[in-house]
This record gives C-alpha cells, sequence and structure tokens, in this order.
C-alpha cells in the first residue's frame, strides 16, 4: 500500500509505501467508521489530503481512498462514499508524513490536538 501526500501543483507529490505493519495499523483504522452524508471535501491549491493507493485490495479495501480534511471517500465501481474519520487516519498520515521528512508542510495545517478537520 502507498500513500501519496497530495499537496504540489506542478511538480511530483511526496509518495512512500506502507510497511507490512503501517498496513495492518491504517486498515483497522479504516474499519467499520461511520458513514456521512455529506459530500467530500474538495481541495484548490496546496493540501488536498491523502490518496491512498491499494491495487492489491488488501484486506478487501478499495484500489483507492482519499483522506481529507475529516473524510474518508472511498471509490468502488466509479461511486464514491463518504465516512467519518473517527479514527483519526488523517491525524495518522500526518504524523507518517512528518517523520518522513515533509514536516515542514504542515505548519499550518495541523489542527490542535483536540481539534477535527
Amino acid at each position: 500500500m502507498t500513500i501519496e501526500l497530495d499537496i504540489f501543483s506542478g511538480r511530483p507529490n511526496p509518495v512512500w509505501t506502507l510497511s507490512p505493519e503501517e498496513s495492518v495499523a491504517l486498515t483497522e483504522m479504516l474499519m467499520n467508521l461511520p458513514t456521512s452524508q455529506a459530500p467530500a471535501a474538495e481541495g484548490g491549491l496546496g493540501y488536498r489530503g491523502f490518496l491512498l493507493s491499494n491495487p492489491e485490495r488488501v484486506a478487501g479495501l478499495s484500489a483507492r481512498i482519499r483522506v481529507y480534511r475529516g473524510m474518508v471517500t472511498i471509490e468502488e465501481d466509479g461511486t464514491p462514499r463518504s465516512y467519518l474519520d473517527t479514527q483519526g487516519v488523517e491525524r495518522m498520515l500526518i504524523r507518517q508524513a512528518s517523520q518522513r521528512g515533509y514536516g515542514a508542510v504542515w505548519k499550518d495545517l495541523l489542527p490542535p490536538e483536540n481539534g477535527r478537520f
């Protein structure tokens, strides 16, 4: 499973591959999220969330998942379904990005610990 930090326009976005342990942890976080009737937020320039690429469909998850502003959007057969990020998936991905050297990007993006996107 790979993660893409969707942040740049006109140059490649940061991408990293999850370890097997990280993939298991992420999969567990994505299970049983509550559905949302609200449409997924759309980004403009700058930060547009994280794209999870799962071509092997690990744990039966979709091949493509977007995590952005407190929502998880899973697309199956061209139909997006939105879920509330009640498990802190986005916050965990932000921490991973920082640990991989992309921390300077987050200065103004990370909400307070009790905050929500």
